[in-house]
Formats: C-alpha cells, structure tokens, sequence
C-alpha cells in the first residue's frame, strides 16, 4: 500500500465520499504508523476482537479467516498499521500517522479462502495490491503485500475491538489537533492545525501551526458508530501571517465533509474530500476536556 502523494481518481473519491458518509462506519489503514496519542495498545489491552454494531468478524464457515471484513479495524503488527474497512464493503482510506508522510483511500473487494482472506486494493490513483490474511487464529496471524505478485511488506496482524468506542455526544468546545499525513488538490500534504468547534457546535475556526492556512467555516455534526462527521461543512481560508487583522479578507473558499474515525476514546484518523479532486488524510487527537 503506497503512502505517498498521488493523484486522486475522480470515480473513486466521488464514491469514496458519498459512500462513507452514507454509511458512516469506517475504518482505516495507515502503513509504516501509529496512533498519536494513545497509541495501539490502549486499544487492544482488553483483548482483540472484531466488531461493533453491524460487524461481522466471526470466522468463516470452513477456516479460520474471517468471512467478511466489512466495518473491521485490522493493526498490522510492527508496522504500526490500522487497516479500517467501510460497513458497505466497498471503501477504505489509509494514513500514515506516525511519521505522517503518506496516506491513500480507494475501493476494495475482499474473498474467504478457508485460513486465508484476499483483500484487493484499488488506490485512489487506479493502482492496484492485493493484501493477503493468513490467519492462525481467530483474531491474529501473517499478512503479506503485493503489488504485481512481488512481495513489498510482511508481518503479523491482530484485529481490534472498537466496539465500544463512540464519538461524543457533542463537540461543542472541543479542539481537534490535526496531524496531515497526505492530501492531494486543494489540501496540503502535510502540516498541522487545530480544529477549535464553537459552544454552539456550529461552526469552526481552524489555525494553522504548519504548511496550512487558517480557516473559518460552518458544519452539522452527526455520528454512528465509532465515527463522528462535520458534514456539509463550508470553509473559507485565510492568511496565517493576517491573523491580528479583523478584516482580513479570505483568499479562497470550499465545500467539504471532515469524516473522524474514533479508534480511541479521544483520538484516531480522518477524512477530508472535497469535490471531485482533493482529499487529505491523517490522525486527530482531541487536546480539550472530554
């Protein structure tokens, strides 16, 4: 699975968008990373398993693979890796979180093979892998990676319990503090901010800390599952050297859905598309109060 920057495929992030926030239960691969903040392990202390609400991580009917991956979250041991399906079996996005230099979302098509599970990974710039599951157990075993049959990562995986994780009730208040691990079109490739949400939960102000612009804009916040949306978000940009001006006027403007998958309780990865051309990927951490 590439994490670097690529060019986004206008049919997949059309479907990437729509489907994810339709469904609303992602979860997320990020290659060579880990979780900032709580890290992995404060997600699976209390013993892996596979499902929250609508989950299927039962093994299949003749091995141990499971028979669907749909709404699972995957850690590819060692590297540090989250792999996080949509419930719709059909979308994923990935983020580099730990050194934050790469991320990736695209489609994918999953078989059951006995012991093994096949999952066929079509990247957003049309490229394709095929990440193999050898499992040894219900919830643990091998993966291997390829990309045109020839081997390019191998480790072990366990999948992860994020059953009981949910997004707060409201956000109101809170700051998100945004580590980008890739983006493509009007989204930065990398760089920090902060996402401060106003008492009302209705709009927000981004700052920028680095290679990003100050924001400004308005959302409506949903949630399902283990994952919370500013959806229908619409944002206006600013110079960052500009701030102490009250006038300042924006240099430009867009629309946007903010998609946050809650892999613990106060931070995991997120999603941004816009339009047909411009994504960003990353890991979030909630910096205020709960």
């Amino acid at each position: 699975m590439k994490l670097l920057p690529l060019k986004i495929s206008e049919n997949i992030l059309k479907a990437a968008s729509s489907i994810f926030l339709a469904l609303a239960c992602l979860v997320m691969v990020s290659c060579d990373s880990a979780l900032v903040a709580a890290g992995v392990d404060d997600l699976t202390d209390n013993g892996s398993s596979s499902s929250q609400s609508g989950q299927s991580g039962q093994s299949g009917q003749s091995g141990l693979a499971v028979a669907s991956i749909n709404g699972l979250s995957i850690e590819l041991i060692g590297e540090d890796v989250i792999f996080n399906v949509a419930a719709n079996g059909i979308n994923w996005y990935a983020a580099d979180i730990s050194t934050n230099q790469g991320g990736n979302l695209g489609t994918f098509k999953y078989t059951q093979r006995g012991d093994i599970g096949i999952i066929e990974l079509v990247e957003f710039d049309g490229d394709e892998e095929t990440l193999t599951f050898e499992f040894t157990s219900e919830l643990e075993g091998k993966y291997t990676l390829t990309d045109d049959d020839s081997p390019i990562d191998k480790g072990t995986f366990r999948i992860l319990d994020t059953s009981q994780l949910t997004p707060p009730d409201s956000i109101a208040g809170l700051t998100f503090l945004c580590e980008i691990s890739n983006g493509a079109g009007k989204f930065s490739e990398s760089g920090s901010y902060e996402i401060k949400i106003s008492d009302d939960e209705k709009s927000f102000d981004v700052i920028a800390l680095v290679n990003v612009a100050d924001e400004a804009g308005t959302f409506t916040y949903s949630r399902e599952d283990n994952v919370g949306i500013l959806g229908s978000a619409s944002a206006e940009r600013f110079d960052p050297s500009d701030r102490s001006n009250p006038d300042r006027s924006p240099f430009d403007e867009y629309n946007a859905d903010f998609i946050f998958t809650f892999l613990n309780q106060d931070s995991g990865t997120f999603l941004i598309t816009s339009g047909d051309d411009s994504a960003q990927v990353g890991a979030f951490e909630i910096i205020e109060d709960l």
